[in-house]
């Protein structure tokens, strides 16, 4: 009977940061390569977080760095889970906007796919 209501709650808090991310949606895309460690993303993007390109070091940290440090550890493990499985992306997680420090829900997608040589780079 517990383990129901952990799940619930769960699955309740999980609800709830969609919704809010839902109503303030903006799109933007990302493309992480694997191999050389580099993250590119779009304009959006870098409105998204806060972060001006000229600062952006194009590397997986930048995003793992402006994760709430509440969700940092779910949702790294749910990106290299992605990359091990080759399967697609959900996942739901806050962010501090660089420049207001303001505290904004995302939801990324994305997917696996591999190159010529068969590596895998995950994309949304």
């Amino acid at each position: 009977m517990e383990e129901r209501a952990q799940k619930a709650i769960k699955l309740s808090k999980e609800l709830e940061l969609y919704w809010l991310a839902a109503e303030h949606a903006k799109s933007g895309v990302w493309h992480y390569d694997v191999r050389s460690n580099t993250l590119e993303w779009d304009d959006t993007m870098y409105e998204l977080y806060g972060i001006d390109k000229r600062d952006f070091s194009g590397a997986y940290e930048a995003w793992e760095t402006s994760l709430h440090p509440a969700d940092k550890e779910r949702n790294v493990s749910a990106l290299q889970d992605t990359i091990a499985k080759q399967k697609d992306l959900d996942i739901l997680f806050r962010i501090i906007h660089r420049e207001s420090g303001e505290i904004r829900h995302i939801r990324g997608t994305g997917k696996a796919e591999t190159d010529d040589k068969g590596i895998y780079r995950p994309s949304g």
